[in-house]
């Protein structure tokens, strides 16, 4: 047997930096493809989200003053944020398909 250990070009340095630059460069590939993952662009609220806010904040506003007075109770409070949320969600929804034709309306009973 030879004593002396074979020597590949593949284990020298040109062919350990060439490999290095080829992970450097994958890396580099996939941050940036996956960049918007990693870092999400800041994102704007709606002009319809941002009057749903508004309305909220005012209404919610008044639901507070009416708990710090207790005035409610908190029953009441969980019903008026509920309604105060239905109610700013129709005010500031935007316009949809109008309602369906042809369906019966309820008469109310007298």
């Amino acid at each position: 047997m030879n004593a002396e250990p074979r020597s590949s070009p593949l284990d020298g340095r040109g062919s350990r930096l060439v490999a290095l630059l080829v992970a450097l460069a994958v890396a580099a590939l996939l941050a940036y493809i996956n960049w918007d993952d990693f870092f999400p662009p800041e994102r704007t609220a709606s002009p319809e989200e941002a009057a749903f806010l508004q309305c909220m904040a005012e209404r919610a506003a008044g639901i507070d003053e009416m708990v710090r007075q207790q005035a409610i109770t908190a029953e009441q409070e969980t019903l008026f944020r509920s309604r105060a949320e239905a109610l700013c969600r129709a005010q500031t929804a935007p316009a949809g398909p109008p309602p369906p034709v042809g369906l019966p309306l309820p008469i109310p009973e007298q």
